[in-house]
């Protein structure tokens, strides 16, 4: 990754770091079995869910790793599923084998629509000055508001800090969305250096990183993706053997390490007497601390905070690092 831009990294801590998500997917739900029938596929509830809410979710393969994370929405016509670009193709496909006598029809809206993150204490003022509303106070809910003609939705979503909101709109409206926020004080975009850093402060784990098919959802914490009272659907059972009786092998952690040098994705991590630990999934010299901090999954003899390790950088090189709670 190239440099950073400082200024829209403390953007996201003082005033508006902007965010440009217009590479995400979204996938569009209809027919009068949407909602049965992705209750019966996803790890969450879908079917108590109130309208113009959401709600963190995955799907999963029949032995439990993870095939997609999403947040669903629920409006009254429809669901939305707003998921890494990467995996919309690969998700539809996956959930229409699925598909046998329920009517329901999934759809890629991806191209339909333009998304953009408000990270920062002023992202309140900002929505409402460009949408006429801000985001709602409860997490995932969402607001209708307009930009010029054109409705305009926005969620209350705070990722990469303690305040944030995700705003919706229709594609074409996209470039001139991005030029008003920008005019607006104190709101800056936020490059892909910037995002990456906060998105390792905050704990967040991604595809690519740490999420794919070799992983459990609760390897990856992701606790509030997991409904334990739902019922059955795919992969239900694996994770709920890995819940209450096995458990799984690895945990995902955060780690605070010495020096300067940031090591790269798959870097080794060994215990003070040398003994494989686990390894490094992501990496960032944080600004805001001052050092190297990394997420890497551990072996979970390793996993509470306050454990020292060692990174193995190369040969005779290693810098020492800490597992931490949080950042």
């Amino acid at each position: 990754m190239g440099a950073m831009d400082l200024d829209a990294y403390q953007a996201a801590r003082e005033s508006v770091a902007l965010i440009d998500l217009r590479s995400r997917g979204k996938i569009r739900a209809t027919g009068p079995d949407r909602v049965s029938f992705l209750h019966s596929m996803a790890s969450n509830d879908v079917e108590k869910l109130a309208e113009l809410a959401g709600r963190f979710n995955t799907f999963l393969t029949m032995k439990g790793k993870i095939v997609s994370t999403f947040y669903l929405y629920k409006f009254p016509q429809h669901l939305l599923l707003d998921l890494d670009g990467q995996l919309t193709a690969k998700t539809i496909e996956t959930l229409n084998q699925f598909i046998i006598m329920d009517e329901v029809e999934l759809e890629d809206v991806s191209s339909d629509w333009a998304h953009f993150s408000l990270q920062g204490p002023a992202c309140d003022e900002a929505a409402h000055s460009l949408l006429g509303t801000a985001a709602p106070e409860q997490p995932l809910h969402l607001a209708q508001g307009r930009f010029a003609d054109d409705p305009a939705w926005v969620v209350r979503k705070a990722d990469l800090g303690p305040q944030g909101c995700e705003v919706v709109l229709p594609r074409d409206q996209g470039d001139d969305f991005l030029s008003e926020a920008l005019k607006l004080e104190g709101v800056r975009q936020a490059d892909a250096e910037a995002v990456e850093a906060l998105r390792i402060e905050a704990s967040l784990p991604r595809h690519g990183a740490e999420l794919d098919e070799s992983r459990y959802p609760m390897e990856a914490r992701l606790t509030e993706a997991l409904d334990f009272d739902k019922g059955c659907y795919i992969g239900q059972e694996v994770v709920a053997k890995a819940t209450y009786i096995g458990g799984v092998a690895r945990l995902l952690c955060s780690l605070a390490l010495e020096g300067q040098e940031v090591p790269e994705r798959g870097t080794k991590l060994v215990n003070v007497d040398g003994r494989a630990a686990g390894r490094i999934t992501s990496a960032v010299l944080s600004p805001r601390l001052g050092h190297p901090i990394a997420l890497a999954y551990l072996k979970k003899a390793y996993i509470e905070p306050g454990t020292s390790l060692r990174a193995v950088l190369g040969e005779d090189r290693h810098s020492p690092a800490q597992v931490v709670k949080s950042f």
